[in-house]
């Protein structure tokens, strides 16, 4: 009597239990691709198929669009996205309009997680230009010979050095410091090192504004590396820093001012003559004096005040000492008049001191000598205003 050695795997000759498990063991071949179904959670079937099987990649059974499937794997076991492309939304470094439609997973992945960035780079810059002693203004025509001007040179930044890949500066060192005084060059010094003082050599000043200026050249640096350590910028020329820095130091007139003694006369009498001896004999302040001027004249009862300002200073208009005394400036000469009347242009002031300068010799001032003797031992303000 023969028995069935291979039966029928179907609902009359076999019954698994609902809540029996089926173990199959060895190798179980499908013939036909349509041959086997799944049902899903919801109830619905889902289809195994079995295309694909074949080719050089490695191969992995997914759940795609309602069927397992085969699916092809790329390097580290990620999977390729076949989804809706471009991407509509920034997510982390990969950002929206991106077309991601059959990159690898692994790949999307590394945009959103780890984006390339790059670092924040600052160029070379010559940071510190400064003049030792800090002198503002000199008198016209002074020969200064102590003038030192301190410079100091940044390479620049690249923050972070990714993976300490290339330089952490923009450029190389510096290779030379340059120098101009008045106009003219003065000197080109050939150093590496960031900071250097240089001194200048003996110069008089001239009328006006002295510029004393610094720039650095500094050699070529190297390329700028991303975060992935791959060239985002290339390597920086050598060159020279623009602008220069500068220094100026203002070449002034002083202003003038005394008291002179009138012997005893009465308020008007006697009163100083106006020219350049009354001015030069006079008391000089190398300061400015298109501001307020302040003068302790000391003077008595006896003695006229008067003061002098270079011909392109503001004219003075108001004096004061407090509030109960104070008044104008101008108007004719006269006893009865203000403290002090009109000015008077003197026009050939000389000085040895400003000769041999553009400009220098001779030069224009406003004198004003008081109308009146006037005791003063306190400070007065001359005002503009």
């Amino acid at each position: 009597m023969s028995f069935f050695a291979q039966p029928n795997l179907d609902d009359l000759q076999f019954k698994q239990l609902t809540s029996s498990e089926l173990t199959l063991r060895g190798q179980t071949k499908i013939a036909t691709t349509s041959g086997l179904t799944l049902i899903g959670d919801s109830g619905n079937y889902v289809k195994i198929i079995a295309t694909g099987g074949t080719g050089g990649n490695n191969k992995v059974l997914t759940y795609l669009d309602g069927n397992i499937v085969l699916r092809p794997t790329t390097g580290g076991g990620s999977m390729v996205y076949t989804g809706a492309s471009p991407t509509t939304c920034t997510v982390g470094g990969l950002p929206a309009g991106c077309a991601i439609y059959n990159q690898p997973i692994s790949t999307i992945l590394e945009q959103i997680l780890v984006p390339t960035i790059n670092p924040a780079v600052t160029g070379p810059a010559n940071t510190a230009f400064v003049l030792s002693p800090p002198a503002l203004f000199y008198e016209v025509g002074t020969c200064v010979t102590n003038i030192c001007g301190i410079t100091c040179f940044s390479r620049g930044s690249i923050v972070p050095q990714y993976g300490g890949c290339g330089s952490p500066y923009r450029s190389g060192l510096p290779s030379s410091y340059n120098y101009t005084q008045f106009g003219g060059t003065c000197a080109v010094v050939n150093t590496t090192a960031l900071c250097y003082v240089h001194g200048f050599p003996a110069a008089k000043i001239q009328v006006g504004n002295n510029a004393i200026s610094a720039s650095v050249s500094y050699s070529s640096g190297s390329p700028v590396y991303n975060s992935k350590c791959v060239i985002w910028l290339s390597a920086l020329a050598s060159g020279t820093t623009s602008p220069s820095l500068t220094c100026t130091i203002s070449g002034i007139y002083p202003y003038y001012w005394g008291k002179i003694a009138s012997g005893g006369s009465p308020a008007g009498v006697n009163r100083p003559t106006i020219n350049k001896y009354l001015i030069t004999g006079g008391t000089k302040e190398i300061n400015y004096s298109t501001g307020t001027v302040c003068i302790n004249f000391n003077s008595t009862a006896d003695d006229y005040i008067w003061f002098a300002t270079p011909i392109e200073s503001t004219t003075k208009t108001k004096w004061y000492v407090d509030v109960l005394n104070s008044g104008d400036i101008g108007g004719v000469v006269s006893v009865g008049g203000n403290l002090f009347p009109d000015y008077v242009t003197v026009n050939d002031v000389a000085s040895t001191t400003w000769s041999g300068v553009i400009g220098g010799s001779p030069h224009s001032y406003k004198v004003y000598v008081s109308n009146y003797q006037t005791p003063l031992n306190t400070i007065i303000e001359l005002k503009n205003s």
